[in-house]
């Protein structure tokens, strides 16, 4: 638990770098960029993989504003995180068959089923496992007290999720701000789906892609409340007009 609230605290560094650099304050900016990404290289390193595509996505952005509302420039900017991440797992020096079979036995009620080089690296298996890496267990999976646990966690993330897209769809004014978060999250996501093989593992690691997109459902949870205070204001005028 002790290096998971490490991992959240370079998360929010993270976010704060790119706040700084979306606002454009450059020196304070770059500052904490080096400062985060040097405590992220000696603690917890997979979060390069938030760092650094999210910062180079800002800078674009800051550069190239005027694409903001261009359709293919977005496309070209979830081709260029998940390029990043492809070559973030080409590059490591790891037998991937072996490491996959190898943690799908760290602990047997927490494996994920039918995980395998082969499965990992197909298209239809990858896919598969993204979705797996969000809201998995999945129920016929749950095959134990443990599974059961990490299925229910998948219902909440699944949630958030749905979440997300509903306000970037909705939100038209916030939408790159919720489009960073999101790119933000998504080369880990696609890392650790590749190598998905045991949910215990994983249930530790999604938190960390999934916490950038917790601003995104505080905007859910504030238009929620404000429906329900207009709601109870409409109820209380219907009762004074008939009374």
């Amino acid at each position: 638990m002790r290096r998971e609230s490490l991992a959240f605290l370079l998360i929010a560094f993270i976010i704060l770098t790119l706040s700084l650099l979306y606002r454009r304050s450059l020196i304070l900016g770059a500052i904490s960029a080096l400062l985060t990404f040097l405590m992220i290289q000696s603690t917890r390193p997979q979060l390069v993989l938030m760092l650094i595509p999210s910062i180079f996505l800002v800078i674009l952005l800051n550069l190239k504003f005027e694409f903001k509302q261009n359709t293919k420039f977005f496309f070209i900017l979830i081709f260029t995180h998940a390029s990043f991440a492809w070559t973030v797992i080409t590059s490591l020096n790891v037998e991937y068959a072996g490491y996959i079979q190898e943690i799908s036995r760290v602990e047997n009620s927490t494996r994920v089923p039918n995980v395998s080089w082969e499965f990992n690296s197909s298209f239809i298996g990858y896919i598969y496992n993204i979705y797996r890496s969000l809201t998995g267990p999945l129920i016929w999976e749950w095959n134990s007290k443990s599974m059961i646990i990490f299925g229910v966690e998948g219902i909440y993330y699944l949630l958030v999720t749905i979440i997300t897209i509903m306000m970037l769809i909705k939100k038209k004014t916030q939408r790159i701000q919720i489009f960073i978060l999101i790119l933000c999250s998504l080369p880990l996501l696609l890392v650790t789906s590749f190598i998905l093989g045991n949910y215990g593992l994983n249930s530790r690691v999604r938190a960390h892609y999934l916490i950038p997109l917790l601003p995104i459902l505080s905007l859910f949870l504030i238009d929620l409340k404000n429906k329900i205070i207009s709601l109870k204001q409409n109820i209380q005028g219907v009762h004074a007009t008939k009374e």
